[in-house]
């Protein structure tokens, strides 16, 4: 279960929500630089950055751990979709020539557009700080479980060996060694009888 639980665990899904702020930030910039240059390159970077991000969040809210984190992305995917309605107007030409007091305006407005994202992504982040939190605790119970297991799996495996021990020592060695030792006797006795036998031979001959 341990090992199916850390498999399932990707680090990706951890980064959605900074990954989100970066990505929304360089969208900022793509277009608030393309107002400023009316560069065709700049809006098409734009347009790859928003499809790419758009297609990270769905293929990454799968491997969310909670229901709550993903709740946050279900309402990211419309704030996000809100953002990138909102902020077609500015994808239609550039204002070449823009003054200071423009440019901090088309600031300010873009970055009220991308703040309910942004800030649906900063609750993202924490949710997912405490869904990393409680993961890590509970795969240190459950490695501390483990480790408890084993540790009794090997007193349990010494005690049996112990016991297969004694029983092979009563069953075979006991005996054996019993009858070693009657062998051992009877060989003394026959030892010690063999000088009166030659005795006796020699009385009988004489």
């Amino acid at each position: 279960q341990l090992k199916a639980e850390f498999a399932a665990v990707n680090l990706d899904g951890f980064r959605l929500g900074m990954r989100l702020r970066e990505g929304l930030q360089r969208l900022n910039g793509a277009l608030f630089r393309f107002q400023l240059s009316d560069d065709p390159a700049e809006r098409a970077g734009f347009q790859a950055g928003s499809l790419e991000l758009s297609q990270w969040i769905s293929q990454t809210k799968a491997e969310l751990l909670t229901p709550h984190e993903r709740d946050l992305v279900a309402r990211i995917e419309a704030a996000y979709a809100q953002y990138l309605q909102g902020t077609s107007v500015f994808l239609e030409r550039g204002l070449r020539g823009i003054r200071k007091d423009t440019s901090g305006q088309l600031h300010r407005e873009l970055s009220e557009k991308a703040q309910p994202v942004l800030a649906l992504a900063d609750q993202l982040v924490q949710a997912q700080g405490v869904a990393w939190t409680a993961f890590f605790h509970q795969s240190h119970k459950a490695m501390g479980l483990l480790q408890g297991l084993l540790a009794g799996s090997l007193v349990l495996a010494a005690l049996l060996l112990g016991m297969i021990a004694w029983l092979l020592h009563r069953s075979w060695v006991a005996p054996l060694r019993v009858q070693l030792n009657e062998s051992l006797g009877l060989i003394q006795r026959q030892e010690k009888l063999s000088p009166l036998g030659l005795l006796n031979a020699g009385v009988a001959h004489e």
